[in-house]
């Protein structure tokens, strides 16, 4: 489902980035704070966002469980404002 979903985003956001301002570990636990940015030229209806070529910017922060060097568990907080902006600004 995940896969799904962001196959679709960057469908619609294809310049997609992901800046990592800062990555923290202890034990089997890695958390990680960044910045997406992209051009939004599709629709993202899961969003209510309609693409029209408008620049788009918001922070996330996921924690990741890890063992034997693989990602068993994972889990993101995004700042939805930004999104949310340009929902209603369209």
């Amino acid at each position: 489902m995940l896969r799904e979903w962001w196959a679709g985003f960057v469908d619609a956001v294809p310049d997609v980035a992901t800046t990592v301002s800062q990555a923290v570990g202890q034990g089997d636990d890695v958390a990680t704070f960044r910045v997406v940015q992209g051009t939004v030229v599709r629709d993202l209806p899961d969003l209510g966002i309609v693409g029209r070529g408008q620049p788009l910017e918001f922070r996330a922060a996921d924690v990741f469980r890890m063992q034997r060097r693989q990602i068993v568990a994972h889990w993101e907080v995004v700042d939805t404002g930004p999104l949310l902006q340009l929902a209603m600004g369209q």
